[in-house]
């Protein structure tokens, strides 16, 4: 019998990717018709396959009891970044135990503890277990800190903390291999063994680390002069499983003489004591790993000890080191879930804004443009009232200022959903949008300044006449550094300007979907979902489309000036870099050149490629890769389609 000769052949792995447009026979090279969960380099950086990263949470929660949008509603409606300048001394210090001097990965290993470690070990009372204060002992490696009996750990700070401000400590908890495999501790104001105050958090678990998941005891305590002073709690975490699945935080706020703990972005435990140990600038974390004797998932095969893990500590705090404040810039992370916004306070923590009148729309994905340290919003949604084509609604009184529809019984309980439009809350975030005026109205968008039931009182005046009109979301402006959230309304001409003095510079679209900003103009479009506007140059609050065609700043509507139409359902207005502004519709692209004042024109960019979205819903199909190139989800060959930077796009 012949002998088969072996060939061995090469199997690449298909670094090109997922690709599923053509059939099996027409698959490009490097792709694959299948793959889940993989990347094409491996941890080596070589090209030959590799798992995908795991993931972990980004950010917790700062100051609030509920998740992200509240219990039921923790949909994301926008993401986006602002540059900030604070000049209040706002301070942050983080610790990611790196090789940084002042790390305690540097100072743990090599021994240099100033003194004995604080450590907490639990005593019988007689009537139950209590926690007190003692030495410890602590060795730690790369951030997994091991002891055999006590809670240990501290370090002096050298952070000037204004402690007539509040401040916070924090660090990142770790699971390991599913479970909080022991208890964590955070001080401050240490000066002694006898004198300091902070935070023990104990997630419940049984000696087999099987307990109840989610369940914690947690005890705010202070130590004055050796008398010992606690306040406890037992709860649970309204996600019971989250605690045990991915990384979270332990935060310690201290505001005067009233501690507040946070486990996971949830509030678990407060109290106001009557004193806290002197001032100092010395804060701490302490670890007291669990105890088992039967500790099989163990992969270093440990049956006497647990293991914990921390990733950082932080503090946040104002500077009393600071005379005379400087700006300090910064970008923060800002974001949306349940009509609520969102902000980074601290890095890596998000914070929800307690204090803003209105809210922003929770039942759609919202796009937002920063400018200036403000925040841009295109706020929309279904109306709540819609007469259109009846032209039942009516303006009357003086100037037209009062407005209303025999159609509508009650202006108190408006729509279907019954809104009330007398509200602080409502007025902040509705507006009325007249459109088909007759008589002398002024077609456009009015803040609602108060509702009855037999009217609504609308400002500025709009005229006296008939309308169609809708009554709709607003667009806003979130402004951090007050905070404040308000409807995006535009100024008035004053003297000096071209136009009449009082006059309103315009109003500001209604029910557009889409913004950007493109040589410093804020671009919004979708309502009709083929128009687009532009405010003036350098001014979001002009958005008067009927200035003299020499000014050549000045507002422009997709319908006023002669520029050509965009003849398409938009789906996404993308500028790319200084030069062009690229309009999609689902199957093809336009571009315009320049600043449509200055000679610019829009012009075909592809009849076949589009970008995919759905005409008034945001979906921002597009993001901005590396040097500044433009991808996009085309909706033909569901491909990306890179428009370069350097050169006209094609």
């Amino acid at each position: 019998m012949a002998s088969v000769r072996r060939i061995p052949k090469r199997w690449r792995f298909p670094a090109g990717g997922l690709f599923r447009a053509f059939g099996y026979q027409g698959q490009p090279p490097f792709t694959t018709p299948e793959c889940l969960n993989v990347r094409p380099f491996d941890r080596a950086g070589r090209i030959r396959g590799g798992p995908r990263p795991g993931m972990e949470r980004r950010y917790v929660l700062g100051n609030t009891t509920a998740p992200l949008g509240e219990v039921g509603n923790r949909k994301v409606r926008f993401v986006d970044t602002m540059g900030i300048a604070r000049n209040d001394g706002f301070s942050h210090w983080l610790d990611d135990f790196g090789t940084i001097q002042s790390s305690l990965y540097s100072i743990i290993p090599a021994g240099q503890w100033p003194d004995t470690p604080i450590g907490f070990n639990r005593e019988w009372t007689g009537t139950g277990w209590a926690w007190r204060p003692e030495d410890g002992y602590a060795v730690a490696v790369f951030g997994t800190f091991h002891n055999q009996e006590h809670v240990v750990g501290r370090r002096h700070s050298v952070l000037p903390i204004d402690h007539a401000q509040p401040f916070s400590i924090a660090i990142g908890c770790v699971p390991m291999f599913g479970y909080h495999r022991g208890d964590y501790c955070l001080i401050f104001n240490y000066t002694d063994v006898n004198n300091f105050a902070g935070v023990y958090l104990q997630p419940w678990t049984n000696t087999d680390f099987t307990g109840e998941r989610g369940y914690f005891d947690i005890r705010l305590f202070t130590i004055i002069g050796g008398t010992y002073v606690e306040s406890t709690a037992t709860g649970n975490h309204s996600d019971a499983e989250l605690p045990h699945s991915t990384g979270g935080e332990l935060l310690l706020l201290v505001d005067g003489t009233t501690l507040t703990a946070f486990w996971y972005g949830e509030q678990v435990h407060t109290n106001a004591f009557a004193a806290l140990p002197s001032d100092t600038d010395v804060i701490g974390v302490g670890l007291n790993p669990s105890l088992s004797t039967n500790f099989g998932d163990d992969p270093w095969g440990n049956y006497e000890l647990s293991h914990l893990a921390i990733d950082y500590f932080r503090s946040h705090y104002f500077d009393t080191g600071v005379a005379n404040y400087e700006d300090t810039n910064k970008t923060i992370l800002v974001t949306s879930a349940g009509g609520n916004i969102y902000r980074e306070e601290e890095p890596y923590a998000l914070s929800k804004e307690t204090t803003l009148t209105g809210d922003v729309g929770s039942d759609r994905t919202l796009a937002t443009q920063e400018r200036n340290q403000l925040l841009f919003i295109a706020d929309t949604g279904d109306p709540i009232v819609d007469s259109e084509g009846d032209g039942n609604g009516t303006v009357t009184v003086g100037a037209g200022t009062d407005f209303d529809d025999a159609g509508v019984a009650d202006w108190t309980s408006a729509g279907p959903n019954n809104i009330d439009l007398s509200t602080a809350s409502n007025k902040a975030t509705y507006h009325l949008e007249i459109f088909n005026g007759q008589g002398t109205i002024v077609n456009g968008s009015y803040k609602i300044t108060g509702a009855t039931v037999g009217s609504l009182t609308i400002s500025p005046g709009a005229g006296i006449g008939t309308c169609d009109y809708r009554i709709r979301r607003a667009p806003k402006i979130y402004d951090p550094s007050v905070p404040s959230l308000t409807i995006w309304d535009t100024a008035s001409w004053i003297a000096g300007d071209p136009y009449p003095t009082g006059d309103r510079k315009g109003s500001v679209p209604s029910g557009c979907s889409i913004i950007c900003k493109y040589r410093d103009r804020l671009v919004l479009a979708g309502n009709p979902p083929y128009v687009f506007y532009m405010s003036r140059v350098g001014d979001p609050y002009d958005f008067y489309f009927s200035a003299d065609a020499d000014d050549l700043s000045r507002a422009v509507g997709g319908t006023t000036d002669n520029v050509g139409v965009v003849g398409t359902f938009l789906t996404a207005v993308i500028p790319h870099v200084a030069d062009y502004l690229i309009f999609a519709g689902m199957t093809n692209m336009m571009m315009q050149r320049g600043d449509i004042t200055l000679g610019g024109e829009i012009d075909e960019l592809s009849d076949e490629i589009g970008i995919i979205g759905r005409p008034g819903r945001y979906m921002k199909a597009w993001c901005k890769g590396p040097a500044g190139a433009c991808l996009v989800s085309d909706t033909v060959f569901g491909v990306g389609v890179t428009l370069p930077l350097s050169r006209r796009p094609s």
